[in-house]
């Protein structure tokens, strides 16, 4: 705690002083490499490590953002994630909604992602479920998890589903069988 009190009492002078470049706004890199700095000697602090002095934890803060900048250059960051080759997108009839899922499963792992989303008939997302799972199963199971999550988080929020969309072919096809469909939940 001393040396962050350090640091904000030493803050002033002229533009190349921390106070010149926190205060604009192209700095906010910077601003952020900073922050964890201070972060990471609170904690410090806190597990009574040694804490570095303030300039030197700034030095360290300038190190981290050159660093970034450095990686930008020589690794330029992907700006747009684009999904399957399908060129449009469906969307469920006028006044209902839409559940789609899926889940990211990991054969060296014990847990396994699930993410599931409810859409409007506009497209607007209406509630959303992510989160990690404990557990090992094949991509089919996941997908299982995965569409039952949904579905009780659609439950719980009184939403009524009347489409649900997976992306396992299995799966789809044992929802819309007769014998699943007759059954009685």
């Amino acid at each position: 705690m001393k040396a962050i009190l350090s640091i904000l009492v030493s803050i002033r002078g002229g533009q190349d002083s921390l106070f010149g470049i926190m205060i604009r706004k192209a700095n906010i890199k910077l601003r952020v490499a900073i922050a964890l700095s201070l972060w990471w000697n609170r904690n410090c602090a806190v597990q009574n490590k040694e804490v570095r002095k303030p300039a030197d934890l700034y030095a360290w803060a300038v190190d981290i953002f050159s660093d970034f900048q450095n990686t930008q250059r020589v690794f330029k960051p992907i700006l747009a994630v684009k999904g399957p080759a399908s060129t449009s997108v469906w969307h469920p009839p006028p006044g209902c909604l839409k559940l789609n899922s899926d889940a990211a499963v990991c054969s060296d792992s014990q847990y396994f992602g699930i993410g599931t989303a409810v859409r409007n008939d506009r497209g607007l997302v209406v509630a959303a479920i992510s989160m990690p799972m404990l557990g090992s199963f094949g991509a089919e199971m996941g997908e299982l998890l995965v569409l039952r999550e949904g579905l009780h988080m659609a439950k719980r929020l009184n939403l009524r589903i009347l489409i649900v969309e997976v992306d396992t072919s299995n799966i789809a096809s044992t929802l819309n069988s007769s014998s699943f469909v007759s059954y009685h939940w």
